[in-house]
Parts: structure tokens; sequence; C-alpha cells
């Protein structure tokens, strides 16, 4: 019986310490940290819009390795962000509700999800401008910041080459043979064209990539258009986002000239 008695006894100091150690478990509560080297947003209101494979880079805080900070422009439209490139299978940081917005109204503190799928949340910026953006990913918080009106790059853009591309163009939407300008002999900064325009929509470009991810010169707004009262507006801007074209309103044959030193574009129709 002496062994039957000895296991027994083993039994339940088994027991004892086992139940000592669920007495010293300790729960931990609330989100862990987000430990990541990188952060990116995507979206159409972020410089490099759409593209999976080229976001835009948040920077991280010489503070704090897991605090990242944009500044910078912000466009019309949506954005989410990802801790890696080139998969939309990936987990996202979102807002907790879709829709929500950034304005000129900052925001502080405010809290974020993260997860692959759906629903498919994503911040909607409703005024362009220069924001600050900061996302702790220690706490799940995101805080905003306006700045100020976009400020558009005005160094001449240096280029041998200027194309047109557009269902209002020649040769339409095709990025292997886009509609090519005439650069000037006497002004290395002058462009131009003539022939005939069919209603539509245009931007150009300095030289096609293929992807339709490269910046573009585009109106400097919407709502731009193209007609025998000539341009609407004669300043133009060279940026990825937002995809804003001129607008031709009749079909004839026009003179197009755009001045690349100056941001400005002159339209007359023959």
């Amino acid at each position: 019986m002496k062994p039957m008695k000895y296991m027994l006894i083993a039994f339940a100091a088994l027991l004892m310490t086992a139940c000592d150690s669920e007495m010293d478990l300790k729960i931990i509560e609330g989100e862990l940290p987000i430990k990541t080297s990188a952060l990116y947003m995507v979206g159409d209101a972020t410089p490099n819009g759409w593209s999976i494979d080229s976001p835009t880079p948040l920077t991280p805080t010489a503070d704090d390795a897991l605090v990242f900070v944009w500044e910078g422009p912000l466009y019309k439209g949506e954005m989410k962000l990802c801790l890696t490139v080139g998969s939309w299978d990936a987990a996202f940081i979102r807002p907790e509700i879709h829709g929500t917005e950034i304005n000129k109204t900052a925001t502080v503190n405010q809290k974020f999800e993260m997860h692959a799928g759906d629903p498919d949340n994503k911040w909607r910026v409703t005024e362009a401008g220069e924001y600050r953006l900061t996302f702790d990913l220690r706490h799940w918080q995101m805080s905003t910041e306006w700045l100020g009106e976009i400020v558009v790059k005005k160094d001449p853009l240096e280029s041998e080459t200027l194309y047109m591309i557009g269902d209002a163009t020649p040769n339409g939407w095709s990025m292997d043979n886009p509609t090519p300008l005439t650069r000037d002999a006497s002004n290395k900064y002058l462009f131009t064209w003539e022939g005939n325009l069919n209603t539509g929509d245009m931007k150009a470009c300095l030289e096609p990539d293929g992807t339709f991810s490269c910046p573009f010169l585009r109106p400097s707004s919407g709502d731009v258009e193209i007609s025998s009262a000539g341009v609407s507006a004669s300043d133009f801007v060279y940026t990825t986002n937002p995809d804003d074209k001129w607008h031709v309103t009749e079909a004839g044959t026009y003179s197009i000239t755009f001045d690349l030193e100056n941001y400005t574009i002159h339209v007359e129709k023959k």
C-alpha cells in the first residue's frame, strides 16, 4: 500500500502546483502594439494613388519608432494604410467607421482598427490640402492636422517629350501610342500640337510608362473645359492625383501649347 500512498501524495502536490500556476497567470487587456518598421498609405486621396506596389510611405518618429508621421498633400478621395507592399490580401489599418472624414477640423487620438478583408473601411478626405497625419501603432490611435492649401512644385519641368492621352485625342487612351506634341526649337519648355480633338477628356504626360501610374499634366481643378472659347483655366499641375482631366466640349481642329516652365496651357480653336 505504501507505493499507492506515495503516488497519491505526488498527485496532490501536482494539483497544488497547477493551481498555483493558474493563480499566477496574468491577463493582458487591450491591443498589443503593432510592431513594424514600415507603414504606407494607399488610395486616391494619397500622392501615389491606389498603387499597392508603390504606396506612399510614412516616416517613423525619432522619439518612438511605432509612431509614424506623414506631412504633405492629400486630395479628395479615400485611403487606408498597410504594413507591406504588393498585396491586397494583407491586413490594413482602417477607421472604425467607413467614410470617417479627414478635413480641416483636427482629429486627436481617434481609434483605428486593423484587419484583412471586409468590411473594407476607408478614411475619406473631403478637403484637399497639406496635412500632418500621425499614426500611433502602440496605442492604435491616429491624429490629423490641416496645414494649409496644397503647395504645387513650380520648378520648370525638364523633358524632351510630351504626349497627350484621352478619348478626346486622336489615339485615345493608348499608353503604347499616345499623341506626341512637338518641342519648340527656340524654347525647350514649349510643346505644341495642332489637329482634331473629339468631345471627351484628356491629360498629358512627359513619358508614358504603360501603367498610368506616372505623374500627369492636369488642369488645376476637375471642371476645366476646352471649347471654341479656348481653355477655361490656363494653369495646370503636374501630379499623380487627383485624376483631373481637361474636358473637350466641342469637337474640332485645335492648336494647343503647353508651357512647362510656367505651368500654363494655351488653346485656340481653328
